[in-house]
């Protein structure tokens, strides 16, 4: 579990036609602990939110950023050229809340 300042946070469905509806997140994650900034982008069936509630778009825009509490770790993968890479996967977000980034 790491402690991370969520920036900003998106949830949408795609709309390719002919392909499986799937729904997604989005957002910046600054790692608070590693002092990395993260982008995610990851389909809302692998990652939890809290009370698992997706914020509406107006919360979105307006109710952001968010101190969070959120489990994820590094994914090692090989890329289509053979090397190896590591990506970042957020499990779940187990908690957040609203900060004033003026008081941090």
């Amino acid at each position: 579990m790491s402690k991370a300042l969520i920036l900003n946070f998106a949830a949408f469905d795609s709309n390719k036609p002919g392909k499986e509806k799937k729904s997604f997140y989005k957002f910046d994650m600054f790692d608070v602990e590693t002092k990395q900034l993260l982008n995610i982008f990851t389909e809302q069936q692998y990652c939890g939110i809290p009370d698992g509630e997706i914020p509406s778009a107006t919360e979105c825009r307006s109710g952001f950023p968010k101190i969070a509490e959120v489990d994820f770790n590094f994914n090692q993968y090989t890329d289509s050229e053979g090397k190896v890479r590591y990506s970042p996967r957020v499990n779940a977000i187990l908690s957040w809340k609203t900060v004033d980034l003026k008081k941090l």
